[in-house]
């Protein structure tokens, strides 16, 4: 079976359109962009997928890169690629084994382009090449991966770190370039022949249906179901707006916050109630937004902003939000961040 979360992409916890798309953002769950080239990039949810007839499954939804700022001259260190984390416990199923990756691709780019699996601290690689061969239509990929070289647990965490990368790469330059076929030290993205994706504006490369697993499973091969999928992936991430929503300041009250009573009245630092989360793979980083205002501090439902807000007590399962009330807030006033 396949060991990786989100490969049909039904999970878009931070928005479906990402316009234009920085590097490292994170698309569909586990999913980013990468991009170390002068070219500007949308990323965003598509409906086109490969049908049921031809697949043999329901996909959701694709991931689509659309060119929107060319750069038809390759740099050496130039390199655009689109990536999938997966966590230690993923890799553990895989460890000192062939590897399969299978995916779907679409784009009117027809040529060689490289699928590179890495480990998480980044120091191994290899790399295996792929040919579109006909533009605009939906081709089947599957890739096998010789048995990783290293150490596991040393240069292969099986724990809830990043245990490997893989990149499906669209653009890689001369410096990035690597062997094909062998493990090799370092990250690389693919080798000579790989194709210029960012060349001309307007090209579109879409993914979809990413199914990974040991080489020599002869098992069924499918998805976990969508409601699975959303619940693990609030191991990653957990948001008060709503699914596909993109946090932002000034969302309004309607938006979901976070609410919490104040406990005196007047300008009062106030440590607020414990706010409980679903279990993560470690302590997060935890953002606040202004429900009303552009910027990050909690807002009293009559009185203004707070000031000084912070969260504390931070564990995997809880975290606490402290705020400074303006001096007219009254007591049991709703504060929401």
């Amino acid at each position: 079976m396949s060991v990786n979360l989100n490969g049909d992409m039904s999970q878009w916890t931070l928005g479906t359109v990402f316009a234009p798309c920085a590097s490292g953002q994170m698309l569909a769950d586990s999913w980013r962009l990468h991009n170390a080239s002068a070219a500007v990039l949308t990323a965003r949810k598509s409906a086109d997928v490969p049908g049921l007839t031809i697949c043999g499954r329901v996909i959701h939804s694709s991931l689509e890169i659309e060119v929107t700022a060319a750069d038809a001259s390759v740099g050496a260190s130039d390199v655009t690629a689109i990536t999938y984390r997966g966590e230690g416990s993923e890799w553990a199923e895989l460890a000192e084994f062939a590897t399969e990756k299978r995916i779907w691709v679409k784009t009117n780019v027809s040529g060689v382009y490289h699928l590179t699996l890495s480990n998480g601290p980044e120091t191994l690689c290899c790399s295996q090449p792929f040919t579109v061969a006909y533009a605009d239509l939906w081709t089947p990929v599957t890739v096998n991966f010789p048995p990783a070289t290293g150490i596991l647990g040393t240069d292969w965490w099986v724990d809830t770190r990043v245990g490997y990368t893989l990149s499906v790469t669209l653009c890689a330059g001369s410096g990035v370039q690597g062997s094909v076929g062998t493990w090799e030290s370092g990250v690389k993205f693919g080798g000579v022949q790989q194709v210029n994706f960012n060349a001309t504006v307007g090209n579109k490369f879409k993914i979809a249906g990413l199914r990974v697993r040991r080489a020599d499973d002869a098992g069924p091969d499918f998805f976990q179901p969508p409601e699975m999928t959303e619940l693990t992936c609030l191991r990653y991430l957990e948001k008060s707006f709503g699914n596909g929503v993109t946090p932002v300041t000034g969302a309004g009250w309607a938006s979901g916050p976070l609410h919490v009573t104040s406990t005196v009245a007047g300008a009062a630092a106030q440590p607020l109630a414990v706010t409980r989360l679903f279990p993560k793979r470690k302590a997060p980083a935890i953002t606040g937004y202004n429900v009303l205002n552009a910027n990050a501090q909690a807002v009293t439902a009559s009185h203004g902003d707070c000031s000084a807000t912070t969260f504390d007590q931070i564990t995997n399962v809880s975290f606490r939000l402290v705020t400074t009330t303006p001096a007219a807030a009254v007591f049991g006033e709703s504060i929401g961040v």
